[in-house]
């Protein structure tokens, strides 16, 4: 298929189906789940599937043990299953008998934790995965990156000078897909879509689903479809900055306290990530799952480096949520005076802050931003990220300028 790519899931889904006997696979609709699991299962059924769903309701227990009759030594997928709770409790007694791994994979367009029952049946018993919106270096079937964990295993940056030296022609060939991803994002059912006019009905769509059913799932609200279409455009137009709960109030009239369910709802729907804020500021930032859709929701208001940042975010995300064995967390660097790294990540071989710049070097404000930083996590490095430049510039031992056609490839 044109269309077919190898995801960077791959590798991380084959590890944990040889331990674990229940696999959930978890992530956005339209984002790749059903591919992922056709290609790896033995046997395939889809809780949208009315027949499907009917049965699973009569006999959900029976229903589970005749899927693992029929496919004894293989791997058995079911799609959606958070429209299937009743499932859930019966899964504990399936693997209580038979605790072979790789026996189920469920999929879900909600986060399994989200829903009360599914949470307390599952607890334990199930290794959960997240299917991320398909990256730069995926959507060009190259491998999985391996810059970051280059940068945090060296302790002077000065070494990785000589690892991100491109040539002009990869420089631009590169450079032309980053600005496409820029429009188009990397939701599959979606970003395969040249039409502009197709695509734009395809999001009209997917927020139509993902708000006005998804969301009520994990989140019992009389709140309008509209209502929840303004909350999320004015949201978008936040993106990356402290949450500010009372201009938002102003502009869509929902209360402090519903807007804080509701956000939790959000995220668990996968549309939006909350990012917790360090430094002598507290709060929460919010990062849209996908960028085709921060577009569709902020109507194309985003400025350039707003847009140019969260681009930087989603693609680099990627290399450690699909590293099997690290533990890490990604967190906002905001003080008082102003500063602002815009992300930064945290694992137990450093800390690294993130700072997307728009022009061929960054700004004093930046540099500053910089500095502040490394004074606060003495383990960290800045890295200053650029699209205008395609060679590499050292600051000091822990601070280096790289483009991104580097760092989100390779």
């Amino acid at each position: 298929m044109p269309h077919q790519r190898k995801r960077h899931l791959d590798s991380l889904f084959l590890k944990t189906a040889a331990f674990s006997p229940l696999i959930g696979i978890l992530g956005h609709r339209q984002v790749g789940k059903t591919t992922f699991l056709e290609a790896k299962a033995s046997k395939y059924v889809t809780m949208d599937d009315p027949d499907e769903l009917q049965k699973a309701r009569v006999r959900p227990l029976t229903y589970l043990q005749e899927l693992q009759k029929i496919q004894e030594s293989g791997l058995v997928a079911i799609d959606e299953c958070q429209t299937a709770p009743m499932l859930f409790s019966c899964f504990k007694e399936v693997v209580r008998k038979s605790k072979r791994p790789g026996q189920f994979a469920l999929s879900g367009s909600v986060r399994f934790t989200s829903r009360k029952l599914i949470k307390e049946s599952l607890t334990g018993r199930i290794a959960n995965l997240e299917l991320l919106p398909l990256g730069l270096a995926e959507n060009e079937n190259e491998p999985l990156p391996r810059s970051l964990f280059r940068l945090l295993g060296i302790k002077d940056v000065h070494l990785a000078v000589e690892w991100s030296i491109l040539s002009k022609p990869l420089f631009e060939r590169r450079r032309k897909k980053e600005q496409e991803y820029l429009t188009l994002g990397g939701l599959p059912g979606i970003c395969f879509v040249r039409d502009s006019r197709m695509r734009n009905d395809r999001l009209n769509d997917q927020f139509e689903t993902i708000l006005d059913r998804d969301l009520r799932l994990v989140y019992e609200t009389m709140l309008t479809y509209s209502t929840i279409l303004a909350y999320v455009r004015a949201l978008s137009l936040q993106e990356g900055q402290a949450l500010n709960f009372s201009a938002l109030q102003k502009k869509t009239s929902i209360s402090i306290p519903v807007q804080k369910r509701l956000l939790a709802a959000l995220e668990a729907i996968f549309l939006i990530r909350l990012i917790p804020i360090e430094g002598d500021r507290t709060g929460m930032t919010v990062w849209f799952e996908d960028q085709a859709e921060l577009n569709f929701a902020s109507q194309n208001r985003a400025d350039r480096s707003a847009s140019f940042r969260s681009f930087i975010y989603r693609n680099l995300r990627l290399q450690f949520f699909y590293t099997a064995g690290v533990n890490f967390s990604f967190f906002q660097y905001r003080t008082k005076a102003g500063v602002v790294v815009p992300f930064a990540l945290r694992c137990e071989e450093g800390v690294l802050g993130f700072i997307p710049i728009f022009e061929n070097e960054p700004t004093r404000q930046e540099r500053a931003a910089g500095l502040s930083f490394l004074s606060r996590y003495q383990d960290s490095k800045v890295i200053y990220i650029t699209q205008s430049n395609f060679q590499s510039h050292c600051f000091s031992e822990r601070a280096i300028q790289v483009p991104s056609e580097w760092l989100l490839w390779e």
